[in-house]
């Protein structure tokens, strides 16, 4: 079943499976520009304006997500207040502003001084350090009876908050991704507390990769090279930026060398799909991540990729809070793609296989947002209903 088949037919699959699910935590919108200016000036917070117009393919990738990401959501509904702006309902904003592109960032003060914008769409990663760099700093240390004491270093809240959120991918053992946010730590200038804890969690790593490139290199002298090979590719894969995932990394043309070309080209197959599948569990995309998967424990069973496979699904199957994510992605991913496959046969010259696609999305996924746009695309396609004969005889 080719790609284009599979996304509608297990988004139908798991609405089924899923029931009627309550959504998860997403960013609280506002919709109103002057309310939501009042808020931010009531509870001195800086506001952040999504703008985005229908028909917008990226502002749809945007909902999907980017602004389903928890750390996105926490720190916006947490440090912001987040509003959503559609360019027809605000032309003179547009104007003042001088929006251009779907969808734009701007983040401004309460007040309403610009401090930040960005046109185009963003991942989660990027939107996350493009909110943290306007994020006001932490309170400074108090000063003393005695009299003003040498100040500590202040810590930015973007610090902060990757400090934490390390500390929480060392505990799920994401440990490439707690590397990526301690370095971006390390490499400010200056010296204060958040930069002490990230330095020592850092070398807790590194002395975790160089404990796993030891048993590498022991595998590589006295077990099978294709055990020695899964060793390195894990290593260099799970605690990429170290100095031990780097050395790992410099031994597998060696270790494939060792395979026959056909054991060579199916395990690199494999393992460049569950690095795939990685990514997308490290990125919370846990329904293509299910998908990837299903793929590779079934074309891969006798491989460790295929085990891995296998227990990635159980751990994203296992989590009631994940599971909830992805059947709430359901309906967005699944009307997204077939609003897309009925663009396609449209560009095709196909006009009734679009409207097969857009009825059925009607059918799957009604009440959503990609069934209004499937509604507008409809009457395009096929003109306004006609009108009753009493009416015609009246012209």
């Amino acid at each position: 079943m080719t790609t284009r088949r599979l996304l509608p037919f297990l988004a139908a699959l798991l609405l089924a499976a899923c029931g009627l699910p309550g959504r998860a935590d997403e960013i609280d919108w506002r919709k109103d520009y002057a309310s939501a200016l009042q808020e931010a000036r009531a509870k001195g917070l800086p506001l952040v304006l999504d703008f985005g117009t229908d028909a917008c393919l990226w502002c749809d990738k945007l909902d999907v997500t980017t602004f389903r990401d928890p750390e996105v959501v926490r720190l916006v509904n947490g440090r912001f207040i987040p509003l959503k702006v559609h360019a027809a309902r605000y032309p003179d904003l547009i104007a003042h502003l001088k929006i251009q592109s779907y969808p734009t960032f701007v983040v401004a003060d309460p007040s309403g001084r610009i401090l930040n914008a960005h046109a185009g769409f963003l991942e989660a990663p990027a939107f996350l350090e493009f909110l943290r760099r306007v994020t006001p700093p932490s309170v400074a240390a108090p000063v003393s009876a005695a009299g003003p004491a040498a100040p500590a270093a202040a810590v930015p809240a973007w610090m902060s908050d990757d400090l934490q959120n390390a500390t929480e991918a060392v505990a799920r053992s994401e440990y490439a991704r707690a590397v990526g946010l301690l370095k971006n730590i390390l490499k400010e200038d200056g010296k204060n507390d958040a930069q002490a804890k990230a330095a020592r969690l850092l070398e807790e790593i590194e002395k975790k990769a160089s404990t796993q490139l030891e048993r590498v290199k022991e595998l590589r002298t006295t077990g099978p090279v294709q055990d020695a090979l899964q060793a390195a590719r894990e290593l260099a894969h799970l605690y990429e930026g170290t100095a031990g995932a780097t050395e790992a990394a410099a031994l597998l043309p060696s270790l494939t060398a060792r395979l026959d070309n056909k054991s060579r080209d199916r395990g690199q197959q494999a393992h460049e799909m569950m690095q795939q599948a990685q990514e997308d569990f490290r990125t919370q995309q846990y329904l293509v991540c299910l998908v990837r998967c299903d793929t590779i424990s079934t074309r891969f069973a006798d491989l460790p990729e295929g085990v891995e496979a296998t227990e990635l699904v159980e751990k994203i199957t296992n989590n009631p809070e994940w599971m909830q994510q992805v059947c709430d992605t359901v309906p967005d991913l699944g009307g997204m793609s077939f609003l897309k496959m009925a663009e396609a046969k449209l560009k095709q010259g196909q006009p009734q296989q679009a409207v097969f696609f857009l009825e059925r999305l009607l059918q799957t996924f009604p009440n959503t947002r990609h069934a209004e746009m499937a509604h507008l695309r409809l009457s395009q396609i096929q003109g306004p209903p006609p009108l009753p004969v009493s009416e015609e005889k009246k012209q």
